[in-house]
């Protein structure tokens, strides 16, 4: 789960309880880390910068609560937020027009918070009907922007579904479990390959070497649904994404 800060990445990871910086480039940046003390840590936390302070979200009985850390890593337990609401699956969280924005990734919903952690249900929004494994969530620009399986979902600042401005993701990131932006452009991890591919801002990428490239290209061809499949020519998986997919078919 990546978030951003003055030019650094920041990416929690929960089975060590530590967030792990990177420079604007991408080198580790070691002196910046943090311990996530003082927190009961599991793999349904999620991380995020908002509002001056870096929060851990921890989904706890029919609601959650967001851990405060000042930007240097202190704990700050008296900024501290609980959450109400029932979001017991979170799957990421953004900070935009003074609200805290959560994913519930049952619901297939974003739930709205005030900056006091208070329920702003007036706020929330569902996700689109193809938005169906959510794993993060951005806001740039007056947009929302969720990553999906091999895309993100892009949403107006209202919650209204803005197709035009979804964006693919290259075939090999077909693992991302958050999205950050920084410099002009998005920013996405994926857990299986440890790495963040990077996208160019808002709109994405057209490169030919994404798997559902938002634009056309030479290389793609369309069918008619029915065409037998002795008649389509089809493109080689690469083989990080067959051993990853390996065994799911059926």
């Amino acid at each position: 789960m990546p978030t951003c800060r003055n030019n650094r990445f920041y990416v929690f990871n929960w089975l060590r309880s530590m967030v792990y910086a990177y420079t604007g480039t991408g080198q580790r940046d070691p002196d910046n880390d943090f311990d996530a003390v003082g927190v009961d840590v599991g793999p349904l936390h999620r991380f995020a910068y908002a509002n001056g302070r870096f929060y851990l979200f921890h989904a706890q009985g029919r609601g959650g609560k967001l851990f405060a850390y000042t930007v240097t890593g202190q704990r700050e337990a008296s900024n501290d937020i609980d959450l109400p609401g029932g979001n017991i699956w979170p799957r990421g969280i953004a900070y935009a027009e003074g609200r805290f924005h959560v994913i519930n990734v049952r619901a297939r919903k974003v739930y709205a918070y005030t900056a006091a952690g208070d329920r702003d249900a007036q706020a929330d929004f569902d996700l689109g009907g193809d938005n169906r494994d959510p794993s993060g969530i951005v806001h740039v620009a007056g947009r929302f922007f969720v990553v999906d399986s091999q895309k993100v979902f892009a949403y107006t600042g209202s919650g209204a579904r803005d197709a035009e401005a979804d964006f693919a993701l290259a075939c090999d990131n077909g693992d991302g479990i958050g999205i950050a932006y920084a410099s002009g452009g998005f920013h996405v991890l994926d857990w299986i390959d440890r790495k963040i591919y990077t996208y160019a801002g808002p709109g994405g990428s057209t490169d030919s070497s994404l798997c559902f490239p938002a634009g056309s290209s030479p290389s793609r061809q369309t069918y008619t649904v029915g065409t037998p499949i002795s008649a389509l020519t089809l493109s080689k998986v690469p083989e990080s994404r067959q051993a990853r997919t390996s065994g799911n078919a059926g």
